[in-house]
């Protein structure tokens, strides 16, 4: 009896010891991960053999063929640029916002409206696991943004009721960390940006437009519209470990005459409306961050703090203020940027411009679909509109596979 209590107390301890060095591990808690998955794996049903006409609520691809669209129901898959699809339903009557594809991992995710409904992740959108994502407060979080930075895979999250961005980071794209938060919801027209400087992160997204400007020797600050006499200030956060985030630009202040306030839903404060829109031009090259603003000026920073002002080439104000642009593509040995124009009532249509060295542009009309939106995926521009999307391999001639 002795030899036996002692092996059970042997094996009680080693029992103790595994579970305290498990519960220690940076993945194992979910309090520590500010992470709540059911792990109830759900498998979204085939409803059709074939893709829905139903509206599109966001698009992604892999660029090896494979899109992904999402409408208020369905989850529509192709794996062959079209030729077959497959509809799954959706697991609940919850408007899904976005479908994306990061590194191989899928996310179906709601926005920063977040009605608390689960997010959900996927290795090969068949089967899919519902997670949460929550503020220090409990607060059920929507997700923005997920981006690889430097390496890093980083998820940016906020809600409606929160004036904080959440930083989460993960080693898989499955689990995830708290880092830091960035203690301003960065709400615009425009996506949050995260990226490697060369020393540390800037996060980037937009700012706010103010008219009567004059000259300043303040950072960011730029004649957005010289025709209606309105500036702008680029709002800029950096972090040296995405923990601790110091405001460069962008504070709000009182001397500005700002062209538009609205209320902060999280605090009740009035506040200006974040309603200067700027989005990723190119992806890094050459140590440079390339930005385009929604009048088609080009700013250009090294440090990700401070950013140069540039009007952009005199064929792309044709499509500014607020008109729709892609950012710069390239392919090949040659750029190609997507525009519409209004054809008719009702009817827009799509301009394609190329160039061989960004300076010199040529302008193609296309006749597609209406209101027709542009990604590039792989060697392959994807365009969609509210119901359809199209295929092409070389920006002037499209195929449509739904």
């Amino acid at each position: 009896m002795k030899t036996n209590k002692w092996i059970y107390f042997i094996i009680s301890s080693i029992v103790i010891v595994i579970i305290s060095m498990s519960s220690n591990s940076d993945t194992a808690s979910a309090e520590e991960l500010n992470l709540n998955t059911t792990q109830q794996v759900v498998t979204f049903p085939v409803a059709f053999q074939r893709a829905t006409k139903d509206a599109i609520n966001s698009i992604t691809a892999d660029g090896k063929g494979e899109i992904l669209t999402i409408s208020d129901k369905y989850l529509n898959i192709t794996r062959d640029y079209g030729k077959t699809w497959v509809s799954r339903s959706l697991p609940s009557s919850a408007i899904y916002h976005q479908i994306r594809i990061v590194q191989g991992v899928y996310y179906l995710s709601n926005s920063y409206t977040f009605n608390g409904e689960s997010h959900y992740y996927s290795t090969d959108a068949v089967n899919w696991t519902p997670f949460t994502l929550e503020a220090d407060n409990g607060l059920k979080l929507g997700i923005g943004n997920i981006q690889i930075v430097h390496g890093t895979r980083i998820l940016l999250a906020t809600s409606e009721k929160s004036n904080k961005v959440y930083v989460f980071t993960s080693p898989d794209g499955l689990n995830w960390v708290q880092k830091g938060s960035i203690n301003d919801i960065l709400w615009t027209g425009s996506p949050i940006i995260i990226w490697w400087n060369g020393s540390g992160y800037s996060a980037i997204a937009g700012g706010h437009s103010y008219y009567n400007y004059k000259k300043t020797t303040e950072i960011n600050h730029f004649l957005v519209n010289p025709k209606d006499d309105v500036g702008a200030e680029l709002i800029v956060y950096t972090s040296s470990d995405l923990i601790n985030w110091k405001l460069r630009s962008g504070a709000v202040n009182k001397k500005l005459f700002y062209t538009w306030n609205t209320t902060d839903i999280a605090t009740g404060k009035f506040v200006p409306e974040r309603n200067y829109y700027v989005y990723e031009e190119q992806p890094i090259d050459k140590g440079i961050i390339s930005l385009f603003d929604m009048y088609s000026n080009q700013l250009t920073s090294r440090d990700g703090i401070t950013f140069n002002f540039k009007k952009s080439a005199a064929i792309f104000h044709k499509y500014s203020n607020d008109d729709y642009r892609t950012p710069i593509f390239q392919l090949n040995n040659q750029y190609y940027v997507f525009t519409q124009y209004w054809y008719s009532s009702g009817v827009i249509r799509t301009r394609l411009l190329t160039s061989k060295d960004k300076l010199n542009w040529k302008e193609t009309k296309l006749n597609i679909m209406n209101k027709m939106e542009v990604i590039q995926s792989g060697k392959m521009f994807i365009g969609y509109n509210a119901k359809e999307v199209a295929i092409s391999s070389n920006g002037m001639n499209w195929k449509k596979i739904k």
